[in-house]
C-alpha cells in the first residue's frame, strides 16, 4: 500500500514481513520509527555485506536507536542462514557479516543436535508438497539458460587444466540448485592469478547463469527482463566480453524474455493505406508460482471456514 496506509499499520503495532525495498524508504523517510520497531528478523543473512540493503537497514535502525535513548538498550537483530557452506568462502566473510548486522554471537544447530531433534519431534509438521509446472516460454528459456551453461563449461574445459571435472558437483544438473560457481572457484582460488582474463570471464559467467536460473522462478517478467538486459550491457562495455551472450541460446533467451513482456498485432486499417500499421500489446505473463499460492490460500480458507 501508500506510505500513509503502511504509517497506521506500523503504528498499530505488531509483526510485518517487510521487502528491504520498501523498509528502507519507510526508514529514510519516517513512514516507519527507528524507536518504534523493538528489533529485526533478518533472512539469508550469507547475502548480507556492508553495501548490501539489509546492511545500510540495520545501520539506520542502530544509529537512530541510538540517537533516541541513550539509556536504553539498542533494538535487537537476529539473522539466519540456511546456507552455512556460503559463510566459510572468502576471507573472514562470517566477521564481516556479524560486523554489519551489529551482532556479537554466532550459534550453529545442524539437524541432529539434541535441542533441534527434540523441537522437531515434539511437533512433527504435516508436510504437503505441491509442485508447479512452468509455463512453455518459462520452459523455453530454462533449456536456453541450460544450454548456455554447457557453452561455457565446454570453453572453460578447453582454457585451463586446473579443474577437475569428475567432481559430481560439477554438472549442468547440479548448477540449479547447488553453489556450482562456488565449487569451481574454490578450486581456481589457489591459482587465481594464472588464469587468462578469458577464463575468469568463464566463471563469471556461470555464476550470473546460474543466477538466471533462480530469478527465472524469483522474479516477475519485467524484473527478469531488466536483468537479462543488464548482463548484456554490461558484457557490452567489458574489455572481455561474455561469450555465450553471441550464442543461438542467448538469442531464445532473449526472444522468449520478451515475447513474456509484449507482442507486436497488426492493425486493421479502416483506409486504403499501403504500409500496415502495428502496436504493442502487452502480455506481462504471470509466474505460475502465483495461481498456485492462490489456489493453497483458497484451501486454506475453506478449512478454516467449515
Amino acid at each position: 500500500g501508500q506510505g500513509k496506509d503502511r504509517a497506521l499499520l506500523y503504528q498499530r503495532g505488531g509483526v510485518f514481513c517487510v521487502t528491504t525495498r520498501i523498509l528502507i524508504v519507510d526508514l529514510l523517510t519516517n513512514v516507519a520509527n527507528s524507536k518504534d520497531i523493538e528489533g529485526m528478523l533478518v533472512a539469508h543473512a550469507e547475502q548480507v555485506t556492508e553495501q548490501s540493503t539489509e546492511g545500510f537497514i540495520i545501520r539506520i535502525f542502530q544509529t537512530q536507536k541510538q540517537l533516541c535513548s541513550k539509556n536504553e538498550m539498542n533494538g535487537f537483530v537476529k539473522a539466519f542462514s540456511e546456507s552455512p557452506e556460503a559463510l566459510s568462502s572468502g576471507f573472514s566473510k562470517i566477521d564481516k557479516i556479524m560486523k554489519t548486522l551489529f551482532v556479537k554471537r554466532l550459534y550453529l544447530y545442524p539437524r541432529f543436535h539434541c535441542t533441534i531433534v527434540e523441537e522437531l519431534e515434539r511437533r512433527a509438521p504435516d508436510v504437503d508438497e505441491f509442485h508447479q509446472e512452468l509455463s512453455p516460454k518459462m520452459k523455453e528459456i530454462q533449456n536456453a539458460i541450460a544450454v548456455a551453461v554447457q557453452t561455457c563449461i565446454r570453453e572453460l574445459k578447453a582454457s585451463t587444466k586446473l579443474i577437475e571435472w569428475n567432481d559430481e558437483e560439477l554438472s549442468v544438473q547440479n548448477c540449479v540448485t547447488k553453489n556450482f560457481d562456488m565449487a569451481i572457484s574454490r578450486q581456481v582460488q589457489k591459482d587465481w592469478h594464472r588464469l587468462k582474463p578469458e577464463t575468469k570471464r568463464l566463471i563469471e559467467d556461470l555464476r550470473s547463469l546460474r543466477t538466471l536460473f533462480l530469478y527465472l522462478i524469483n522474479d516477475d517478467c519485467i524484473q527478469f527482463w531488466k536483468l537479462i538486459n543488464n548482463i548484456k550491457t554490461i558484457s557490452a562495455s567489458s574489455r572481455y566480453p561474455s561469450m555465450w551472450l553471441l550464442t543461438p541460446a542467448a538469442d531464445m533467451l532473449f526472444r522468449k524474455s520478451k515475447d513474456r513482456l509484449y507482442k507486436i498485432v497488426k492493425q486493421e486499417n479502416p483506409g486504403k493505406s499501403i504500409n500496415p500499421s502495428f502496436r504493442l500489446e502487452p502480455v506481462l505473463e504471470e509466474s505460475p508460482k502465483w495461481r498456485l499460492l492462490k489456489h493453497i490460500l483458497k484451501e486454506i480458507h475453506e478449512d478454516y471456514s467449515k
